[in-house]
Protein backbone atom coordinates (compact mmCIF):
# COMPACT_ATOMS: atom_id res chain seq x y z
CA UNK A 1 0.00 0.00 0.00
CA UNK A 2 1.12 3.51 -0.77
CA UNK A 3 1.48 6.02 2.00
CA UNK A 4 0.92 9.77 1.66
CA UNK A 5 3.33 11.78 -0.49
CA UNK A 6 4.51 8.68 -2.38
CA UNK A 7 6.46 7.38 0.62
CA UNK A 8 7.08 3.68 0.98
CA UNK A 9 5.07 1.72 3.53
CA UNK A 10 7.00 1.07 6.74
CA UNK A 11 7.50 -2.64 6.02
CA UNK A 12 9.06 -1.94 2.60
CA UNK A 13 11.20 0.85 4.07
CA UNK A 14 12.50 -1.57 6.69
CA UNK A 15 13.33 -4.18 4.04
CA UNK A 16 15.09 -1.53 1.93
CA UNK A 17 17.19 -0.40 4.92
CA UNK A 18 18.16 -4.02 5.64
CA UNK A 19 19.20 -4.39 2.00
CA UNK A 20 21.44 -1.32 2.23
CA UNK A 21 23.06 -2.70 5.39
CA UNK A 22 23.79 -6.07 3.70
CA UNK A 23 26.66 -4.62 1.66
CA UNK A 24 28.93 -3.88 4.61
CA UNK A 25 32.06 -6.05 4.74
CA UNK A 26 31.01 -8.37 1.91
CA UNK A 27 33.16 -9.61 -0.97
CA UNK A 28 32.53 -8.25 -4.46
CA UNK A 29 31.03 -11.57 -5.50
CA UNK A 30 28.69 -11.67 -2.49
CA UNK A 31 27.72 -8.03 -3.05
CA UNK A 32 26.73 -8.78 -6.65
CA UNK A 33 24.73 -11.86 -5.62
CA UNK A 34 22.91 -10.06 -2.78
CA UNK A 35 22.04 -7.19 -5.10
CA UNK A 36 20.77 -9.40 -7.91
CA UNK A 37 18.70 -11.61 -5.60
CA UNK A 38 17.12 -8.63 -3.88
CA UNK A 39 16.30 -6.86 -7.15
CA UNK A 40 14.95 -10.11 -8.59
CA UNK A 41 12.64 -10.31 -5.57
CA UNK A 42 11.58 -6.68 -6.05
CA UNK A 43 10.71 -7.41 -9.68
CA UNK A 44 8.72 -10.45 -8.60
CA UNK A 45 6.65 -8.28 -6.28
CA UNK A 46 6.23 -5.63 -8.98
CA UNK A 47 4.96 -8.17 -11.51
CA UNK A 48 2.75 -9.88 -8.92
CA UNK A 49 1.11 -6.57 -8.06
CA UNK A 50 0.45 -5.87 -11.74
CA UNK A 51 -0.76 -9.27 -12.93
CA UNK A 52 -4.34 -10.45 -12.48
CA UNK A 53 -5.00 -11.80 -9.01
CA UNK A 54 -4.42 -15.48 -9.80
CA UNK A 55 -1.86 -16.93 -7.37
CA UNK A 56 -1.48 -20.30 -9.14
CA UNK A 57 -0.80 -18.68 -12.52
CA UNK A 58 1.56 -16.13 -10.99
CA UNK A 59 3.47 -18.89 -9.20
CA UNK A 60 3.83 -20.81 -12.46
CA UNK A 61 5.16 -17.73 -14.21
CA UNK A 62 7.50 -16.48 -11.48
CA UNK A 63 8.84 -19.61 -9.78
CA UNK A 64 12.54 -20.46 -10.34
CA UNK A 65 13.07 -22.22 -13.66
CA UNK A 66 9.81 -20.88 -15.11
CA UNK A 67 9.30 -18.33 -17.87
CA UNK A 68 9.83 -15.34 -15.55
CA UNK A 69 11.85 -17.10 -12.89
CA UNK A 70 15.03 -15.01 -12.90
CA UNK A 71 16.30 -11.44 -12.86
CA UNK A 72 16.89 -11.22 -16.59
CA UNK A 73 13.46 -12.44 -17.73
CA UNK A 74 11.66 -10.44 -15.03
CA UNK A 75 13.52 -7.35 -16.20
CA UNK A 76 12.41 -7.96 -19.80
CA UNK A 77 8.80 -8.50 -18.71
CA UNK A 78 8.67 -5.43 -16.46
CA UNK A 79 10.02 -3.26 -19.26
CA UNK A 80 7.75 -4.79 -21.94
CA UNK A 81 4.73 -4.17 -19.68
CA UNK A 82 5.74 -0.53 -19.17
CA UNK A 83 6.40 -1.01 -15.45
CA UNK A 84 9.99 0.26 -15.44
CA UNK A 85 11.83 2.98 -17.34
CA UNK A 86 14.40 2.37 -20.05
CA UNK A 87 17.19 3.48 -17.69
CA UNK A 88 15.98 1.09 -14.98
CA UNK A 89 15.79 -1.69 -17.60
CA UNK A 90 19.36 -1.06 -18.78
CA UNK A 91 20.76 -0.85 -15.24
CA UNK A 92 18.98 -4.05 -14.17
CA UNK A 93 20.44 -5.84 -17.19
CA UNK A 94 23.92 -4.61 -16.25
CA UNK A 95 23.46 -5.81 -12.65
CA UNK A 96 22.49 -9.24 -13.99
CA UNK A 97 25.50 -9.31 -16.32
CA UNK A 98 27.90 -8.25 -13.56
CA UNK A 99 26.49 -10.83 -11.16
CA UNK A 100 26.77 -13.58 -13.77
CA UNK A 101 30.38 -12.62 -14.56
CA UNK A 102 31.43 -12.57 -10.91
CA UNK A 103 29.67 -15.86 -10.13
CA UNK A 104 31.16 -17.67 -13.14
CA UNK A 105 34.67 -16.61 -12.19
CA UNK A 106 34.48 -18.48 -8.89
CA UNK A 107 35.61 -15.47 -6.87
CA UNK A 108 38.53 -14.59 -9.14
CA UNK A 109 37.18 -11.31 -10.49
CA UNK A 110 36.44 -8.01 -8.79
CA UNK A 111 34.67 -4.72 -9.46
CA UNK A 112 38.05 -3.12 -10.25
CA UNK A 113 38.77 -5.58 -13.07
CA UNK A 114 38.53 -3.88 -16.45
CA UNK A 115 35.46 -5.70 -17.81
CA UNK A 116 33.43 -5.28 -14.60
CA UNK A 117 34.61 -1.68 -14.12
CA UNK A 118 33.50 -0.81 -17.66
CA UNK A 119 30.05 -2.30 -17.00
CA UNK A 120 29.74 -0.28 -13.78
CA UNK A 121 30.63 2.88 -15.67
CA UNK A 122 27.70 2.18 -18.05
CA UNK A 123 25.07 2.50 -15.30
CA UNK A 124 22.56 5.31 -15.91
CA UNK A 125 21.53 6.05 -12.32
CA UNK A 126 24.90 7.36 -11.09
CA UNK A 127 25.19 9.72 -14.06
CA UNK A 128 21.89 11.28 -13.02
CA UNK A 129 22.89 11.97 -9.41
CA UNK A 130 26.68 12.13 -9.07
CA UNK A 131 28.56 15.37 -9.49
CA UNK A 132 30.83 15.29 -12.57
CA UNK A 133 33.90 15.72 -10.34
CA UNK A 134 33.00 12.68 -8.20
CA UNK A 135 35.01 9.57 -8.94
CA UNK A 136 33.60 6.71 -6.88
CA UNK A 137 35.03 3.23 -7.18
CA UNK A 138 33.25 0.71 -9.43
CA UNK A 139 32.09 -1.11 -6.27
CA UNK A 140 30.54 2.09 -4.88
CA UNK A 141 28.88 2.78 -8.24
CA UNK A 142 27.45 -0.76 -8.24
CA UNK A 143 26.14 -0.46 -4.68
CA UNK A 144 24.73 3.03 -5.29
CA UNK A 145 22.95 1.84 -8.41
CA UNK A 146 21.59 -1.25 -6.63
CA UNK A 147 20.27 0.75 -3.69
CA UNK A 148 18.62 3.38 -5.87
CA UNK A 149 17.10 0.71 -8.14
CA UNK A 150 15.72 -1.08 -5.08
CA UNK A 151 14.06 2.12 -3.95
CA UNK A 152 12.71 2.85 -7.44
CA UNK A 153 11.33 -0.68 -7.78
CA UNK A 154 9.62 -0.37 -4.41
CA UNK A 155 7.92 2.80 -5.64
CA UNK A 156 7.02 1.14 -8.94
CA UNK A 157 5.52 -1.76 -6.96
CA UNK A 158 3.25 0.70 -5.15
CA UNK A 159 2.18 2.15 -8.50
CA UNK A 160 1.50 -1.33 -9.92
CA UNK A 161 -1.01 -2.05 -7.17
CA UNK A 162 -3.27 0.66 -8.56
CA UNK A 163 -2.79 -0.66 -12.12
CA UNK A 164 -3.47 -4.33 -11.39
CA UNK A 165 -4.84 -6.14 -14.41
CA UNK A 166 -8.22 -7.79 -14.29
CA UNK A 167 -9.60 -10.66 -16.30
CA UNK A 168 -11.88 -9.34 -19.05
CA UNK A 169 -15.45 -10.47 -19.36
CA UNK A 170 -16.05 -13.20 -21.94
CA UNK A 171 -16.81 -12.05 -25.45
CA UNK A 172 -20.41 -12.75 -26.30
CA UNK A 173 -21.05 -14.01 -29.76
CA UNK A 174 -24.19 -13.05 -31.57
CA UNK A 175 -26.26 -15.96 -32.89
CA UNK A 176 -28.21 -13.90 -35.40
Amino acid sequence: MKEQNGALPKDRTKIWKQFVHEFHNKSDRTTAIISAVFLESQLEQLLTNFFVDSPKIIERLLSPGSALGNLETRTYAAYALGLISENEYNDLRLISEIRNTLVKQDGGQFFDDTDIRDLCLDFNVPREILHPNDSPTPRRIFILTSVILARQLAQRTNQAESQRRSVPNPIKFSTS
